[in-house]
């Protein structure tokens, strides 16, 4: 157990948190024990840290009342409110207007009033104000005073061409995005396009927020340009990103617009887009940041709804209520779109009253703005047709895709494929009538009969027989030569077969396209595989075939993934993947499983942690198999280290500890010894893992999480006793090796005393099982720790017998003996004493 923290561990602990409401609980913490130890000089440090975690962790609300004990401390104590100290404060004057122009309840005069004390600030420091002119901007655009928001935005504009880069100026990546949203303001689309476009092309600039939140503004002026081929795409890589985390709602109405007047434009499967928008992340509605990022999400998607197609239609979700946090709504369950339109619409104009409300505002505004956002948006002329098939296959460039449909009223002589009707009677035939027609068909290659019925596409050589016509005869033929790795026989076969008449063409068109797409990809000719995958994907879409679908998807991501082209791949992979989970009676199958493992893979490469950690946590409740089980959840677990999320980390490494133990549990009724010795070797290296998965984390690891480390290695200690897991030589051996991972952890989590007692403890069981090397190694680990935490003099003083034990040995190549010699160089050098 560790003694009370310090201040240091408390300040420590802060740092090493990911931002959120626990990170902003421990700084506050350090804070009041700074001032409890009277440290004013810590204690301001911590302050300043409170703000920068409300901030980013989702608080921004509450940095007021430190930021204001900042600012009366600064002018109290210029002597311990260094010149770093000056600067941070400087920056946190941007977050501070921000929260002051979004709560409603601020007056327009506290606004104004700080802005102007924000800008003697700026002078003071020698800034060019250019940040200052950008809040200026937006506090007179939030206060309705459209000719002061115009000035600010040309001086803003002045300074920005400047190119001057002084101590406040914002990220130059984000600053394009600023430029946009004035033009938009203005109505000028094409200066927004040059602005936008400008600053994408400079990706050398680009932050975090980046490319991203520059996609979501430029989604409106490439729309009502006539540029839907650069606005989907962008629109799909910036959701990527924006629905990774609640903190990203702030983007959703660009989303929710875009979708909305694409799809009134010609693209109606956009509605079915912007309808998972909003059943998908409602729950964040209740998380807004501000009551001005609610309002602006609220009217955007009343705007959505009130266009969409069937009114009547039924959402399964329950419209929050009390849980909104800045206002109070009717709480539905299961409303139409009619209702939720008129929910987001009473929401919306609820928040604008606050607004127009405000204490000190000239002019109210805000109502009357909301109301033309949802009834008078000027839409966009009616886009190019997209194709005789919609799209579903990520394509990030308009698909050029000869189908060969009847309905093109085309002859046969029109098209180099055999035609196809996507329309036939089939549409209409329940399931014994779809039985009967492939009875009659009478083939053993898929047809659209069975494909209606839940059939898949064939990968392997069929059993001996003959088909009744060629070109599913062909079909048979390809099968057999792709089994026997002849791939380009397979390949010719099937392309020839797609452009023979048949009975039934859907099906020979679709397996078909599957065996040119597996051929090629197995050849290693990628490129060759993605236009008969995205044909047979698009295809088995529009035909209602889900898992027809599903087999096209995967390979797609595969042969995407394999050319690093993940954004597309994810598209692919999350779109079909959404079609098999709205399904009737879904059961994940083994294709699915397999192309969120894609999803998974795509979205770790785009270095989207958590939204590969949530994925990877669904695969694993789908997963029926232990093994696939575990490789998702340590997937999951992976992605929320990644993100900082070391907690859920840890109870997801608890989930394999269990998954482990039943796997023994059921070894043990089989009565296999072999297998029980396999299962108890498994659960031993989980419970391990799960034990360093607390301890190996950054930063100050609590005594609580501790505890549950220390108790995790003593069972695995004793699990590994029980079942005779050990082949160690001497007895004290199996003591020495378990004292010597307790020393590791101990010291990998800063227990620098308890650590050494068990190194200690670990060289002397070594020494009594006569493993005289092992205990010089212990020995030099346990030096090594002393170096780390300053006691030169000591490590050195146990150091040197050890390595001389250890130059008796012959194995000068291993990691261990190379350490060995690193640390002795170290201290032959080093002259610091542990005074």
């Amino acid at each position: 157990m560790m003694e009370q923290e310090t201040l240091s561990d408390l300040m420590e602990k802060a740092d090493a948190m990911p931002w959120g409401k626990a990170c902003s609980a421990a700084w506050g913490e350090a804070a009041k024990r700074a001032g409890e130890e009277g440290d004013e000089y810590l204690e301001a440090i911590c302050y300043l840290s409170l703000v920068s975690a409300f901030a980013m962790g989702g608080e921004s609300t509450r940095i007021v009342a430190p930021f204001l004990w900042l600012d009366k401390f600064r002018k109290r104590r210029p002597d311990l409110f260094d010149d770093d100290m000056q600067s941070a404060f400087g920056w946190q004057y941007k977050y501070l207007v921000g929260v002051l122009r979004d709560l409603p309840t601020i007056s327009a005069d506290q606004l104004l009033g700080t802005l102007d004390e924000m800008e003697a600030f700026y002078r003071q420091r020698g800034d060019n104000l250019k940040a200052y002119y950008l809040r200026r901007y937006f506090a007179h655009s939030a206060l309705g005073q459209a000719e002061k928001a115009q000035h600010y935005s040309q001086l803003w504009e002045t300074a920005w061409a400047d190119d001057s880069h002084t101590e406040f100026n914002d990220c130059t990546g984000c600053d394009p995005m600023y430029l946009v949203e004035m033009y938009l303001g203005r109505g000028d689309i094409d200066a927004a396009i040059k602005a936008g476009e400008r600053g994408l092309s400079d990706p050398e600039n680009f932050c975090d927020s980046q490319p991203e939140s520059l996609y979501a503004t430029m989604l409106e002026p490439w729309l009502r340009a006539g540029y839907d081929d650069k606005a989907w795409p962008a629109f799909v890589k910036a959701m990527q990103k924006h629905s990774r985390r609640s903190a990203y709602i702030d983007h959703f109405p660009n989303h929710f617009q875009y979708l909305g007047l694409s799809a009134m434009a010609g693209r109606p499967q956009r509605w079915q887009r912007g309808m998972e928008l909003f059943t998908r992340f409602l729950p964040w509605w209740q998380e807004t940041e501000t009551p001005r990022i609610l309002l602006s999400v609220a009217a955007a998607a009343a705007f959505f709804f009130r266009a969409y197609p069937n009114q009547d239609e039924t959402i399964p979700v329950t419209l929050p209520g009390d849980g909104l946090g800045w206002t109070t709504a009717p709480v539905i369950e299961n409303p139409t779109v009619a209702q939720v339109h008129q929910w987001c619409t009473d929401l919306a104009l609820e928040l604008a009253v606050q607004y127009d409300n405000r204490p000190g505002l000239e002019t109210p505004y805000m109502v009357e703005k909301v109301r033309r956002d949802i009834f008078d948006v000027q839409p966009v002329p009616e886009l190019a047709p997209e194709g005789d098939i919609p799209d579903v296959s990520g394509q990030f460039a308009p698909a050029q895709i000869d189908y060969g449909l009847v309905n093109q009223g085309r002859s046969v002589a029109d098209s180099d494929l055999a035609i196809i009707d996507t329309n036939g009677s089939w549409r209409s035939y329940d399931a014994a009538q779809l039985a009967a027609a492939a009875q009659e068909l009478d083939s053993r290659i898929p047809s659209i009969y069975t494909l209606r019925t839940g059939g898949w596409l064939l990968s392997q050589r069929l059993s001996a027989g003959v088909e009744r016509e060629p070109a599913r005869e062909m079909l048979a033929g390809a099968l057999a030569e792709f089994d026997a790795g002849n791939m380009r026989e397979a390949a010719q076969l099937a392309d020839t077969a797609i452009h023979t008449e048949s009975e039934e063409p859907i099906g020979v068109r679709l397996q078909g396209l599957y065996i040119l797409a597996r051929a090629a990809q197995a050849a290693g000719y990628p490129d060759e595989a993605k236009a008969p995958a995205r044909h047979c994907l698009n295809l088995a879409a529009a035909c209602g075939l889900l898992n027809v679908r599903l087999q096209a998807a995967e390979i797609l991501v595969e042969v995407l993934s394999s050319q690093r082209e993940f954004s597309e791949a994810a598209e692919v992979a999350d779109i079909a993947i959404a079609a098999a989970t709205n399904a009737d009676n879904h059961v994940a199958s083994d294709v699915e499983l397999s192309l969120r493992r894609g999803l998974i893979s795509a979205l770790d490469a785009l270095d989207m942690d958590a939204a590969a950690a949530e994925h990877a946590l669904t695969l694993a409740s789908l997963s029926s198999k232990p093994k696939e089980k575990i490789e998702a959840i340590e997937s999951a677990i992976r992605g929320l280290n990644a993100e900082g999320n070391y907690d859920r980390g840890a109870q997801l490494a608890d989930w394999i500890v269990d998954i482990a133990a039943a796997g023994l549990d059921e070894a043990q009724e089989a009565g296999d010894q072999e297998a029980v010795t396999m299962a108890a070797t498994e659960y031993v290296e989980r419970l391990s893992n799960a034990a360093w998965v607390r301890v190996s984390r950054p930063g100050y690891v609590s005594d609580a999480v501790y505890e549950q480390a220390e108790r995790l290695f003593e069972t695995a200690f004793e699990a590994k006793k029980n079942y005779h897991l050990t082949n160690a030589a001497h007895p004290m051996a199996v003591d020495a090796k378990y004292c010597h991972e307790r020393a590791q952890a101990a010291s990998e989590c800063d227990r620098h005393g308890e650590a050494q007692k068990w190194f200690e403890q670990s060289r002397d069981l070594f020494i009594e099982a006569g493993d005289d090397l092992s205990a010089a190694y212990c020995t030099i680990d346990l030096a090594t720790m002393l170096v780390q935490i300053g006691r030169i003099a000591h490590a050195r003083e146990l150091a040197i017998p050890a390595w001389e034990q250890i130059q008796s040995t012959k194995n000068q190549f291993s990691m261990r003996y190379r350490h060995a010699r690193m640390l002795m160089e170290f201290l032959n050098t080093e002259e610091t004493d542990d005074n």
